[in-house]
């Protein structure tokens, strides 16, 4: 007893000073993240750690893309990848784009429809053969005599607006597009949430020293979803100029919005190529709605024919109904993309130039 007396005090201030070195660590952990975060954003750095997915593995975003060469791009996906993504299967073509590659140089016969945008054309939580783009053609071939219609899906979660058409710009060559097809979505005026998020050193709801020693354990990084629309703040969907990296400044808020549209207007009028947009809705829709008139690109809003719809199913709106993934993510279900592209089809038919 005498001995274990004896000890108490040692033991005490040993625990004492363990708990007071934690404390520092912690503190340093979290400086160390403010600045890190500040200096670089959250791609380099949990990129940098992760690597190429075995095939049939289930994936988180971080581990189907990669760092662009194009520093508008910023990021692109990894190529010839077959993964399960958002619960379903996902296969990247050799060209790094979501289905099977394309004829290059393109066949006479083939009318190749090229869509560009994020999550939601993409395809996020459905298979590649159940999205929208991958089922147009169904839709529209045999509408003209000795023409075959293609699509191509360069959508990538968590794209904006001035990512996308620099991307689109960047493959055009290649893929030799006869129409372009752009979707806009509610956070195409953000910076996307993996790319930069905002640290709140003095949260107690998270241990950075934690984080810092997990990070250096595993490799699945932080990238593991595209934003969900409707979801996130401004301190989460940066559209700030004053509060993003220098690098983003040019691609976030409506001047960077409005910018990609004119660039992707001057793009379809230098090649001849018809542009048309379409939307779910946004919550900027009349601003949206103005810059696509001033350019000269039809929008096809899809809000009311898939309210319609929820309706018919028995829903009393659409994140209520199965057109949606679920009440809290409303990237539309296959039965949803479906929809879309039942509705896309009757409007491009009657939208497009003819031969």
């Amino acid at each position: 007893m005498t001995r274990l007396r004896g000890r108490l005090p040692v033991v005490l201030l040993a625990g004492f000073g363990t708990l007071v070195g934690l404390g520092l660590l912690e503190g340093g952990a979290r400086i160390a993240a403010v600045r890190e975060e500040r200096r670089e954003g959250r791609l380099d750095r949990d990129l940098s750690s992760l690597k190429v997915p075995a095939p049939g593995s289930s994936v988180t975003l971080g581990q189907i893309i990669r760092r662009s060469d194009n520093p508008r791009i910023v990021y692109e996906l990894r190529p010839r990848l077959d993964v399960v993504f958002q619960g379903a299967r996902m296969t990247t073509s050799d060209a790094g784009f979501r289905g099977r590659d394309v004829a290059a140089p393109k066949s006479p016969d083939a009318y190749r429809m090229i869509g560009i945008g994020d999550s939601y054309m993409f395809g996020q939580g459905v298979a590649d053969e159940e999205t929208y783009l991958a089922r147009l053609p169904g839709l529209i071939n045999n509408s003209r005599p000795g023409e075959r219609v293609e699509t191509v899906n360069l959508a990538v979660p968590g794209f904006n607006t001035a990512m996308e058409v620099e991307l689109l710009r960047a493959r055009a060559a290649a893929l030799e597009p006869d129409l372009v097809l752009i979707e806009i979505v509610g956070n195409d005026l953000d910076l996307p949430n993996f790319l930069w998020n905002t640290v709140d050193p003095w949260t107690p709801r998270r241990s950075f020293l934690f984080d810092f020693v997990r990070g250096r354990v595993t490799a699945t990084g932080g990238l593991a979803e595209a934003p969900h629309e409707g979801e996130g703040t401004a301190t989460t969907f940066l559209r700030d100029t004053a509060h993003v990296p220098a690098q983003y400044a040019s691609m976030v808020g409506l001047p960077a919005f409005e910018s990609s549209l004119r660039a992707l207007s001057a793009f379809g009028r230098d090649r001849r190529i018809p542009i048309l947009a379409v939307t779910h809705g946004v919550w900027f829709e009349d601003a949206m709605i103005k810059a696509l008139a001033v350019e000269g690109i039809p929008v096809l809003l899809l809000r009311p024919a898939l309210r319609q719809r929820a309706r018919a199913l028995g829903a009393p709106d659409y994140a209520r109904s199965p057109l949606a993934l679920s009440p809290a993510d409303l990237h539309p279900s296959a039965l949803g993309h479906e929809a879309v592209a039942e509705e896309l089809a009757e409007w491009i038919r009657s939208t497009r130039p003819g031969p």
